[in-house]
């Protein structure tokens, strides 16, 4: 994710909160990169845990130099991802 498209918005001092996921089914893995939000849990048999991203989880455009990193989480068959996000449409 490049932070360079909102160089324009920052100068309002708008920031923007990101969540890049995928799960590729066939290898049963969850790839994430969090910018600002919530992080996602991971439901096991075992527990439930928050899955921590690698590197900046700093809004897109708080600062110019960030670089937001892709994660992989290897699932087994039964895990749960769970993500919260709320909006306010006004």
């Amino acid at each position: 994710m490049c932070p360079c498209i909102l160089k324009q918005k920052n100068r309002y001092l708008l920031l923007t909160a990101v969540c890049f996921a995928s799960i590729e089914l066939n290898s049963k893995k969850f790839i994430f990169a969090n910018a600002g939000l919530i992080e996602p849990l991971l439901k096991t048999d075992e527990s439930i845990t928050y899955v921590k991203a690698i590197g900046s989880t700093l809004p897109l455009g708080s600062v110019h130099t960030n670089v937001y990193q892709e994660k992989i989480v290897q699932l087994k068959s039964g895990d749960l991802i769970i993500t919260l996000i709320v909006l306010k449409i006004s």
